[in-house]
């Protein structure tokens, strides 16, 4: 089983946020630990995790650095986990690449699904034996962070409410609810940064993608 992970800093080893000292080891990032437990759901099977997440990814970078690496891939799941710094309201004149400068959020809800379709699109074309794409929906933060950052929280909730759209525009795709899971147990979930996800939370995003492809392989048995 051939799984591409696309995410952000979130699917990475993390500092902690006040010291030096390692926060989340490479053991404990969630593409590491699903890879741990679909080893153990399916023993007789090889498990390859290509872990593609990088820092400040987004839907942008997706359409334009992913599409052709994946094509050339060719997993069987896909697990797309951006959109966070695509969201996120940023201070004035922040931005990391040219197309970014004066917009807040750097990508709007319609560019994140414009790109989103895109990508999924030339997937499902161009990718044989493609059986799922599994989308991570942007986790919730720390009240002090979305006081921080006025809008995100709001920005948060449109874009994840448009993910279920998706879902059921899609049946290819399958939709993790991280949002849900952090939000019952919110300050275990995270960082001491208040944004990324803890040693549980990476946990809990683990659990859920392991969830749905279990689920589709069950299914796609009958």
């Amino acid at each position: 089983m051939k799984i591409q992970i696309i995410g952000d800093s979130f699917g990475l080893p993390r500092f902690n946020n006040k010291t030096n000292s390692i926060e989340v080891e490479f053991e404990n990032t969630y593409p590491e630990l699903l890879r741990k437990e679909l080893r153990l759901f399916y023993p007789n099977e090889d498990i390859i995790i290509v872990n593609s997440s990088k820092r400040f990814n987004n839907s942008l970078f997706l359409v334009r650095n992913e599409i052709m690496e994946t094509i050339l891939i060719q997993p069987e799941y896909i697990v797309l986990q951006v959109g966070i710094v695509d969201c996120w309201s940023r201070e004035p004149d922040t931005y990391i690449i040219e197309e970014f400068k004066g917009k807040n959020p750097w990508i709007s809800k319609e560019e994140y699904f414009s790109n989103l379709d895109i990508f999924i699109s030339n997937c499902q074309k161009n990718i044989q034996g493609l059986k799922g794409i599994i989308v991570v929906n942007i986790t919730k933060a720390s009240l002090e962070q979305y006081n921080k950052h006025f809008n995100s929280f709001g920005n948060t909730w449109d874009f994840n409410n448009e993910l279920k759209t998706l879902k059921h525009k899609n049946k290819e795709i399958l939709l993790a609810d991280a949002y849900r899971e952090f939000s019952k147990n919110i300050e275990r979930a995270l960082c001491s940064d208040g944004v990324h996800p803890s040693n549980y939370g990476n946990k809990l995003i683990a659990n859920l993608v392991l969830e749905e492809i279990c689920t589709n392989k069950k299914n796609s048995q009958f």
